[in-house]
């Protein structure tokens, strides 16, 4: 038998249109397989490689985020040390010795840089989550559709947006599990009916066969419109009769 990575992998002697049948009991083709296997496949590399991007802006976030701390704390020792040089300086006399001081200018245009920065990196992170989200979507979106198929193949009469709805109400992610859930009942009241039905059916065969099996219940009377008063009315009376009758008694003793 072959394994599932021969099957996947090679399509000489394992064609695009082989049939194979899931766990699940879907029948699928091996194209479809390969598909799925290979969005998966493709998932899986996205996810890592979002991942270690996610690291790496992450780590520069960082960088930028103690640059901007830096150039900040140095920015407000500058500030300090004017107000201790000029006391009872007010906010914007502050402000216009800091825009007069080559370092506290420097200082500025880093904070600015870095914030800059900053924003470029969330932007870049946010950008990068929603493509993943939206790889993901459209991943599944496509095993949806594969799974809706092989269910309708199975069923013809499947409504596939009333199984839609029914997974999104009852919060159900596989469409499979939401299929067997939905049509538990229906599927359960036809078993019942089958089986009422085949009871029924045997009992039928049963009632036919009794009935064509003829029986002679015990002590049943047979009367005749013409016969005496006296005549035995049972089978028993009637034993008895012959038993005292004399010509019977002859008859059965005759060569004793």
């Amino acid at each position: 038998m072959a394994t599932f990575q021969e099957l996947l992998t090679d399509k000489t002697k394992y064609t695009n249109d082989t049939k194979v049948t899931l766990l699940d009991g879907a029948e699928v083709t091996l194209g479809d397989l390969r598909k799925g296997h290979m969005m998966e496949s493709d998932y899986r590399k996205k996810t890592s490689e979002v991942a270690q991007t996610k690291r790496e802006l992450d780590i520069r976030e960082q960088e930028f985020a103690a640059a901007r701390l830096q150039a900040q704390t140095q920015l407000e020792e500058l500030a300090s040390q004017v107000l201790k040089g000029k006391p009872g300086s007010t906010a914007d006399e502050v402000d216009a010795e800091l825009e007069a001081n080559p370092l506290a200018k420097k200082l500025m245009g880093k904070i600015g840089e870095m914030t800059g920065k900053m924003a470029k990196l969330e932007e870049a992170t946010t950008a990068l989550m929603q493509g993943q989200q939206n790889f993901k979507t459209t991943m599944l979106v496509n095993e949806h559709r594969r799974v809706l198929a092989a269910l309708k193949a199975k069923d013809s009469t499947l409504d596939e947006g009333e199984l839609t709805e029914f997974a999104k109400t009852n919060y159900i992610p596989r469409l499979d599990l939401a299929e067997k859930v939905m049509n538990y009942d229906k599927n359960l009241a036809k078993a019942r009916k089958e089986a009422a039905d085949a009871a029924r059916a045997e009992g039928v065969e049963e009632g036919k066969r009794q009935a064509i099996s003829p029986t002679l219940p015990q002590k049943v009377r047979y009367m005749a419109p013409n016969l005496p008063k006296d005549a035995p009315k049972t089978m028993d009376e009637a034993a008895v009769a012959a038993g005292q009758d004399p010509e019977i008694l002859a008859l059965l003793t005759q060569g004793a």
